[in-house]
């Protein structure tokens, strides 16, 4: 079969390093098909264009149209839609979108799907019963992944115990992430707000590193001022995770799993998370350790593990022959070519 030729409607996310996974996707899709992006920041937008006009741009040999993560407005109550003027009923081509960020302007993401006359959703969220059953569109369930081009060179010496970088708290009340990761920086560190200023006495001899993004701009402007809080570019997060033994991951909004999981994996750390039966969507037992969510064996588990370098070992030598099986990228798009394949050839 000839490489798929794929009109990629998408804001331009070359830039954009709060969520890797995007420009990941769009990456590996230019790895194993002929991408044509058109969207906000590339040089062919117009954001008057016609679906009509967008064609002709693109030539009349396109087969397929993906509607991308960064397409849709993700803010809520805004309208949806970033070009009216392109409608995608008007044509024949199939058409197959990424649901992104599920927990916010939802119900408007699914009815532009429906007008859109999308014929599959792919979903990094497990409940997709719910988006098939309120589109009346096959959905299918597309876990997060990591780019392996990135990570499958080991770079770091484990040198960090355990490490954190990431958000605290996403603070959109839709999201209904818990404070989970507030309450374990609290545990391990005296604070003033969401800013970690000294080690406690029970994590004084580890190695820990703990990079928060504070909820509250009192705080993201302390943690600044006391020089708590570093950004991380791309290579400075992927030593981060290849430099430590243990990395913290917790579920993201909605209970996604984010691409931390994979990453942290594909670095040769272990996971160490909450304890939550949605992992049994996408991981087996013994490739990851867990605490409960009160914290209230936390501390006991991390000591054991770290205290344990043969443990240690076999747990992340399992995850990252997982994860570089079957959960990179290139995993995921070959999938979503085949579903594409089958949708063709009238299997879907």
């Amino acid at each position: 079969m000839n490489r798929p030729k794929i009109l990629y409607l998408s804001r331009n996310v070359e830039k954009y390093s709060a969520a890797m996974y995007q420009q990941d996707v769009i990456n590996e899709f230019k790895q194993q098909t002929t991408v044509e992006c058109y969207g906000p920041g590339f040089p062919n937008f117009n954001p008057n264009d016609t679906l009509n006009q967008v064609l002709t741009k693109l030539g009349s040999d396109l087969d397929l149209i993906v509607i991308g993560h960064a397409w849709l407005n993700d803010t809520e109550g805004r309208v949806v839609d970033p070009q009216s003027s392109i409608k995608l009923n008007q044509t024949t081509l199939p058409k197959f979108a990424i649901l992104n960020k599920e927990y916010t302007n939802l119900t408007a993401k699914l009815n532009y799907f429906i007008q859109a006359g999308v014929d599959v959703i792919f979903s990094h969220h497990h409940e997709i019963d719910r988006y098939r059953s309120a589109t009346g569109i096959e959905c299918v369930f597309w876990p997060f992944a990591f780019d392996g081009r990135r990570y499958l060179e080991f770079r770091g010496n484990k040198t960090i115990d355990l490490a954190f970088s990431g958000i605290l708290q996403n603070q959109n009340i839709l999201a209904m992430q818990s404070d989970i990761r507030v309450r374990i920086m609290k545990k391990i560190f005296y604070c003033i707000g969401d800013v970690p200023l000294q080690k406690k006495s029970a994590y004084r001899n580890m190695a820990i590193v703990f990079n928060p993004i504070a909820r509250s701009r009192v705080s993201y402007c302390l943690a600044a001022a006391l020089r708590k809080r570093q950004y991380l570019d791309i290579d400075r997060y992927l030593m981060l995770q290849q430099s430590a033994k243990v990395v913290l991951n917790t579920l993201s909004p909605l209970g996604l799993i984010s691409p931390r999981y994979f990453e942290s994996m594909a670095s040769k750390s272990v996971v160490f998370c909450e304890s939550s039966d949605i992992y049994k969507n996408i991981f087996p037992e013994g490739v990851m350790v867990s605490f409960n969510p009160d914290l209230s064996d936390f501390e006991e588990r991390l000591m054991s593990l770290l205290t344990a370098p043969e443990e240690l070992e076999n747990i992340s030598a399992r995850a990252y022959e997982l994860v570089v099986k079957e959960h990179t990228w290139e995993c995921r798009i070959k999938s979503f070519i085949q579903k594409y394949t089958l949708n063709r050839c009238g299997y879907l």
